[in-house]
């Protein structure tokens, strides 16, 4: 107790000194370890396999509505204010790891869905161009094979299905072969008889 002087006089008061200390521990354990559980969690994704997607996506639903429930628990604990804390920030960047996770997967999984639809359509395309080179190398031994020695030609119609060829919204295509399939002969005499050389 201590003497105060003013203008009025003394007077007798009593000065207290309030020393005020948070307790960290608390928040620690409380809200820091289990965020920082739970990003370390969601990229557990990126070690799992990129087929396994019923594994990834439950992982990052799973842990994406358990940080945004432990955000809103530890709002609820805090008292309302107008401006941004500390743990405000912390708990943002949390979920954003968490959410960025959930988006790697889901741009990832895209991508090597288009890479691979992308190598069917050429395996597929060179499927079919080694088809064709085959029937028009057989086409050509058939023709050489049928060749007439009085000079008639052999020639056939062959019906081709393709799906990768659409004709007016048919995918079969019609190709004039040198086959001997449903061939007919056009000789010189009738050639002669119809004026036709």
């Amino acid at each position: 107790m201590k003497g105060w002087r003013d203008f009025a006089g003394v007077y007798s008061c009593l000065r207290v000194d309030l020393l005020f200390k948070r307790e960290f521990s608390y928040y620690l354990i409380q809200i820091y370890i289990p965020c920082c559980m739970l990003v370390i969690v969601s990229w557990v994704s990126f070690w799992l396999d990129q087929s396994a997607v019923p594994a990834r996506v439950s992982l990052g639903v799973t842990t994406l509505l358990t940080m945004a429930t432990q955000t809103s628990g530890i709002n609820q604990t805090l008292p309302p204010v107008s401006y941004t804390k500390a743990l405000d920030v912390w708990t943002g960047v949390c979920l954003t790891f968490v959410f960025g996770a959930l988006l790697e997967f889901a741009l990832v999984n895209y991508a090597s869905r288009s890479d691979q639809h992308r190598e069917n359509v050429k395996k597929q395309r060179r499927q079919w161009e080694l088809e064709q080179a085959a029937a028009l190398e057989a086409a050509a031994a058939v023709a050489a094979a049928d060749h007439m020695e009085d000079g008639t030609a052999v020639f056939g119609m062959v019906r081709f299905v393709d799906d990768s060829v659409s004709l007016n919204n048919s995918n079969a295509s019609l190709f004039l072969l040198s086959l001997s399939y449903n061939y007919f002969h056009i000789s010189p005499q009738v050639c002669n008889e119809r004026n036709l050389t």
